[in-house]
């Protein structure tokens, strides 16, 4: 990133998009190695297990495997901390209205979500809506 811009440089776009990048050993501070099973949070649990099918037993293995193979392809800060098992719209104070208006036929598209974890709680068997899509 060019310090005196807020402009990335095209050298800091180019090391993301290039798979040999510099960027990709799991030696940056952003990705965590310590990755255990208190990081899943109860909801994040909850929704591999329920929505994903995914074996209680099963859960650690999945997270940390797609967490690496999202790694390989994007070694963003947000992947390599686990940052994508934060369901916040759980605690958003808009929650409730955005459920409502959901299950009413109303769509969501959700942009920078990450791996789509927040559209998968809404679309998840409490709310039943396929009115939804994402992308990052």
């Amino acid at each position: 990133m060019n310090r005196s811009t807020t402009e990335p440089t095209m050298s800091y776009i180019t090391e993301f998009a290039d798979p040999a990048s510099r960027f990709r050993p799991k030696e940056k501070p952003w990705y965590d190695t310590d990755f255990s099973a208190e990081t899943i949070s109860e909801p994040a649990r909850k929704l591999l297990e329920e929505y994903s099918g995914i074996p209680h037993d099963q859960v650690l293995d999945h997270v940390k495997a797609l967490r690496d193979r999202a790694w390989e392809l994007f070694p963003f800060p947000c992947i390599g901390m686990g940052r994508f098992l934060d369901l916040s719209i759980l605690t958003s104070p808009n929650y409730d209205e955005i459920a409502a208006r959901l299950k009413g036929g109303q769509k969501l598209l959700d942009l920078g979500c990450c791996l789509g974890q927040e559209i998968r709680q809404l679309v998840s068997p409490q709310h039943c809506t396929v009115r939804s899509g994402s992308g990052d």
